[in-house]
């Protein structure tokens, strides 16, 4: 399906950008989940650190919000709304970077370097 055609249905262009969003959290996941019990469980923790199950519904509904919020953003047809969508791009990159930095390479350090 080409660009053209999906613009002009937006409940597929709403899809794909919450698909795209999912798919950056998804992929982010893998290291996360493969972690959780194990390291992440190890570690010293405030008292106001949320449980792990909740995690799951939260990032789902923030991924999801996200590709809501980018397919409102390619809608708007602002003059800025490329060069928006290219930094909600590098953002979904970065993302997964820092999951793949925090929890795959279980560095707290590694995590920080990523956010800065």
């Amino acid at each position: 399906m080409e660009l053209a055609s999906v613009r002009r249905r937006p409940a597929v262009e709403l899809l794909a950008w919450v698909v795209l969003a999912q798919l950056a959290g998804a992929v982010g996941s893998v290291f996360t989940v493969t972690s959780l019990d194990s390291w992440y469980a190890t570690l010293t923790r405030p008292w106001f650190a949320p449980p792990n199950w909740l995690f799951g519904p939260v990032w789902i509904t923030l991924f999801t919000l996200m590709g809501v919020a980018a397919f409102l953003v390619s809608r708007s047809g602002h003059p800025r709304s490329r060069r928006a969508l290219a930094v909600f791009g590098g953002h979904l990159v970065v993302n997964v970077a820092w999951s793949a930095a925090f929890f795959g390479l279980q560095s707290p350090a590694a995590g920080l370097v990523v956010i800065v």
